[in-house]
């Protein structure tokens, strides 16, 4: 987790994510990139950052510089005003989770901390579709953000799934950041009636999971609820959970610990922040 990207339409949503971000830089010693999309006339191409201005594909160039440079002063004030260290900025032009993944790969991110919901006029920035493409495209895990305190703890994470489809997961992250914050891990089935398994098979498939990716310690439950993802989100309110863990296929929709489309239910009802974690 040494570079986090934080996309923002300086809505309050994106600076939730962004404290966010800075929470687990200064426990990572990572170093956080401010990213904000404008949206412009097809075939006008902006780049920009600390060190200049790029705009290109229009007659309108002198009005863009002028627009852009607003925006310049707007990321640069609000870094001053949040008392945030080892931090940089960009700013781009484009389809908003296009240009998000673009940036991703071409920064070598490791990690995407981002809001759930805007509050600007750039089109609902964060809104629906936009967080979901970014959270099943993105090549590297995503922090999804709906609201949070502005006071930030990670002691509880939950990883929730069905512990008998894989044998083998990327959970180098989930690991990371429950040695970095000293976290409690807390493994949940939801247990439907629709896909009702006993008790003994639960508890063998969470035991071999867990000691397949040397989890422990840790502690298991068995949630019992009409759906999936609800039953995630009930958990983790009645736990407390600070952090729900998600594992997906990038690119091919929400499966392998959760079937179907029950990671995108909890990635936009939960009330905690949800890290998704694409499998190729």
């Amino acid at each position: 987790m040494k570079k986090i990207l934080v996309p923002t339409d300086f809505s309050s949503h994106a600076d939730r994510a962004l404290r966010y971000a800075h929470a687990i830089a200064q426990k990572s010693g990572g170093e956080i990139v401010l990213l904000n999309v404008m949206l412009t006339p097809d075939h006008t191409s902006i780049e920009a950052g600390p060190s200049g201005i790029n705009i290109s594909g229009t007659s309108e160039s002198q009005y863009l510089s002028g627009v852009v440079q607003k925006v310049k002063a707007n990321m640069e004030a609000k870094i001053a005003r949040l008392g945030l260290e080892n931090i940089t900025y960009h700013i781009t032009s484009g389809n908003i989770s296009q240009a998000i993944v673009n940036h991703i790969e071409s920064l070598n991110i490791d990690l995407v901390v981002m809001g759930t919901q805007g509050e600007s006029n750039y089109d609902a920035f964060f809104v629906g579709s936009n967080a979901e493409k970014v959270v099943r495209l993105a090549p590297c895990p995503v922090i999804t953000v709906r609201d949070n305190p502005d006071s930030i703890t990670l002691k509880k994470i939950v990883l929730a799934g069905d512990f008998s489809r894989s044998k083998t997961l990327p959970l180098d992250y989930l690991k990371d950041l429950r040695t970095l914050f000293e976290a409690e891990l807390y493994l949940v089935h939801v247990n439907t009636p629709a896909h009702f398994t006993s008790t003994a098979d639960l508890l063998k498939s969470s035991t071999d999971f867990a000691l397949n990716h040397a989890l422990a310690p840790y502690t298991f439950d068995i949630y019992c609820d009409f759906v999936e993802d609800d039953g995630i989100n009930h958990y983790a309110e009645f736990i407390g959970a600070d952090l729900i863990v998600v594992v997906s296929h990038k690119r091919r929709g929400f499966a392998r610990l959760l079937g179907g489309s029950v990671s995108e239910g909890v990635v936009n009802a939960a009330l905690a922040p949800v890290l998704t974690i694409g499998l190729a």
